[in-house]
């Protein structure tokens, strides 16, 4: 079926209908945001306070631990909440940097200790929801615009890391901290927004946008759709190519159970 021309999409199939366009553009953010932080937090390793070849050694080791762990829960829990989870964390960590330079002695042990494992813990998070987004993105994009989704994220990531290089050098000469809760932010961010994707764990790859459009955002309002007109015949194989987006969106507008003899 992929073969027909309603099913070949172009890039502008991951911009076409509203509903497609919402889950592009989340998607190009969670991973703008995820290499933002990953490469942000690895790249700032010298700068933990320890012996930068004992803090790289460490950092790497919290890296693969990370991903260690999260082969062994998605196939359990999903890949929706622990994403969602790893970049709350994160989130909720770096932000815990602000107290802790506030209140703290500089020259307290205490505040090295702390900071220090507020390094590590941030790089672990990083590491993990990074891991996820790979996966989970690949199986939010319908098979027939896949590879450019993909292809797209990974450009748009190379931005994300050069921010979170640039962010390294320059923020810390504003304050040495700002780097860290400025990736604690946009984290908290993205974490809101993953949170209107559905769980992809145990679900059938969608094969065209009309298919990912309704397992996508279910309970997202868009918008009241178009009125179509019918003949009264069923229109459930021209909604699966895309055909017929007004009805999709009917549907999807419905709620979670659809009842496909109604469109």
């Amino acid at each position: 079926s992929m073969m027909d021309k309603h099913n070949q999409e172009g890039i502008l199939g991951l911009f076409k209908s509203k509903i497609m366009f919402l889950i592009s553009m989340n998607l190009f953010f969670q991973w703008l945001v995820q290499n933002l932080v990953f490469y942000g937090v690895s790249q700032s390793t010298g700068s933990w306070g320890a012996d930068p070849y004992l803090s790289f050694t460490i950092s790497a080791i919290v890296e693969l631990l990370a991903y260690i762990g999260v082969h062994a829960i998605l196939d359990r829990v999903g890949r929706k909440l622990p994403y969602c989870l790893f970049a709350i964390l994160f989130g909720l960590v770096a932000l815990a940097v602000l107290p802790i330079q506030k209140y703290m002695n500089d020259d307290s042990s205490a505040k090295t200790i702390l900071m220090y494992t507020i390094q590590v813990s941030l790089k672990f998070f990083a590491s993990a929801s990074y891991a996820i987004i790979y996966i989970y993105a690949n199986e939010l994009f319908p098979t027939n615009v896949r590879n450019t989704g993909m292809g797209i994220c990974s450009m748009i990531a190379r931005v994300g890391a050069i921010i979170g290089t640039y962010c390294n050098d320059s923020l810390t000469r504003i304050w040495i901290s700002l780097p860290v809760l400025l990736y604690g932010i946009v984290s908290l961010i993205a974490a809101v927004l993953a949170l209107m994707f559905p769980e992809t764990l145990n679900k059938p790859l969608p094969q065209t946008v009309a298919e990912a459009e309704k397992m996508s955002m279910i309970r997202i309002r868009i918008g009241k759709p178009r009125s179509t007109n019918t003949d009264g015949t069923e229109r459930e194989d021209q909604s699966l190519a895309g055909n017929n987006e007004d009805s999709t969106l009917k549907d999807l507008l419905q709620g979670d159970n659809i009842d496909d003899r109604h469109l």
